[in-house]
C-alpha cells in the first residue's frame, strides 16, 4: 500500500498511524471449472460472507487453468466491464497465471468474484482486503 506523509492510504482508510484499516482475505475455487470463489479471513479456514455494504478489493490473482481454452475471472456476469482477468491458454503453456494489480480491482458492493474455465483441474486464488 502507498501512504502519503500523514499516514493516509489513497483509499481514505487510516488509523492515523499509517496502518491500513482493513480485513485481509483470500478467496479460492479449487477443482471446479465454474463457480463463485469462497472467501476466507486470512489466517483462518472460516468462510466469510460479505454483507450488503462491504466491498472486496483484489490485489492479486493466481489462476492455474488446468487445460487449454479460455478462462474468465469476473464480477457478477460475463459482460463488458465485468471482467477481472481473462485469457486463452494453449497447449504449450504450463503453469499458473499470476496477476498483481498495482491499483486494486474493486468488486461491486457485496459481490465475490466468479470463475469460468474449461477444466475441473482449475485452481483459482485471490488475495485482497475489505476496508473497515
Amino acid at each position: 500500500m502507498v501512504y502519503d506523509f500523514i499516514g493516509n492510504d489513497y483509499f481514505g482508510n487510516s488509523n492515523g498511524n499509517g496502518e491500513l484499516m482493513a480485513d485481509y482475505v483470500h478467496g479460492e475455487l479449487i477443482g471446479a471449472s465454474t463457480g463463485t470463489l469462497t472467501l476466507y479471513d486470512t489466517g483462518t479456514t472460516d468462510a466469510r460472507v460479505l454483507d450488503g455494504a462491504e466491498q472486496l478489493y483484489i490485489t492479486d490473482a493466481i489462476i492455474y487453468p488446468g487445460a487449454t481454452g479460455t478462462f474468465y475471472l469476473y464480477a457478477d456476469a460475463l459482460a463488458a466491464g465485468k471482467y477481472i482477468v481473462t485469457g486463452d491458454v494453449d497447449a504449450s503453456y504450463i503453469g499458473p497465471i499470476i496477476v498483481h494489480f498495482v491499483t486494486p480491482y474493486i468488486c461491486p458492493v457485496g459481490l465475490v468474484p466468479k470463475f469460468s474455465g474449461v477444466s475441473n483441474d482449475t485452481s483459482v486464488t485471490i488475495q485482497g482486503y475489505i476496508p473497515t
